[in-house]
């Protein structure tokens, strides 16, 4: 039988995912640097949390994409192979400079 999971939808801003506990599977991210000649960042950052207060919370997964001198959409799957979050999984999305993200997050 096939792994079952639930999805968070695309988030384009930090959110709280699930407040329970869950197993991570996924993340599939878009993210795009669409100011050529910018010092555009993309980082997100999931973490064993449930809610922002981050002090002393594991950070999970990072991505980062930054291109400084072209423009650059990137889409990919990050497989987290049912990585157990404790408290819930909390999505943190930070940009900068023109650069913006879209993050779906799998889960069961």
């Amino acid at each position: 039988m096939a792994g079952i999971c639930r999805t968070s939808g695309v988030k384009t801003a930090s959110a709280v995912i699930t407040s329970t506990r869950a197993m991570l599977t996924s993340l599939h991210i878009t993210s795009n640097n669409d100011a050529a000649g910018s010092a555009g960042l993309v980082t997100i950052k999931v973490f064993n949390s449930n809610s922002a207060s981050l002090g002393g919370k594991t950070e999970v997964a990072r991505y980062l994409h930054s291109q400084a001198d072209q423009t650059d959409i990137r889409n990919m799957e990050y497989d987290m192979h049912n990585v157990i979050c404790d408290e819930g999984i909390y999505l943190q999305i930070t940009n900068t400079g023109g650069a913006s993200a879209a993050v779906s997050v799998e889960f069961s």
